[in-house]
């Protein structure tokens, strides 16, 4: 936590925080252990300024690009769902659209899948729920990998309405 309160007062000195930033968190993300690279997370997926969302995209790709534990995943799910309660032509939703869909497929390598994980996330944030019913409904052919019937159902048990198979 400490770490990412760190890193979250860094960028908000913009894209010359980089220098600094990066090399100590290529370490950091590549074998770190698992809460400060979940806390860490949180901060990169937060919209932040313009000025700093550059650097916390390039952050936020080079965590996923060698993430594999589900801990840090379901953080970086549910960092973008907080995203999810604006007006769906928001620039930041569709953004939060594609970062739940990419790390929901990187959770599909795990051994619980995503499915098992994703169907929680569905249980713990309604409004998760509700976007991804949205989502399926829209481009079900996409979600459908992702989205399996434990999601499905969690979805339906919320909202009261059947999701599309």
């Amino acid at each position: 936590a400490c770490v990412a309160e760190y890193v979250d007062r860094r960028l908000g000195h913009g894209p010359t925080a980089r220098t600094e930033l990066l090399p100590l968190l290529t370490g950091l993300l590549g074998k770190g252990f698992e809460a400060p690279r979940a806390a860490l997370a949180a901060v990169l997926v937060a919209p932040g300024t313009p000025a700093t969302t550059p650097l916390r995209r390039e952050l936020l790709d080079l965590l996923l690009a060698h993430e594999r534990d589900p801990e840090v995943l379901v953080a970086v799910v549910r960092a973008a769902a907080t995203l999810l309660d604006r007006d769906g032509a928001d620039p930041v939703v569709e953004e939060a659209r594609g970062l739940v869909h990419r790390t929901a497929r990187l959770l599909g390598r795990t051994p619980d899948g995503a499915d098992h994980r994703l169907t929680g996330l569905v249980r713990e944030l309604p409004g998760l729920g509700a976007r991804l019913a949205h989502w399926l409904a829209e481009a079900p052919e996409e979600w459908a990998a992702v989205a399996g019937p434990g999601v499905r159902r969690a979805i339906e048990e919320r909202a009261g309405t059947p999701v599309p198979a």
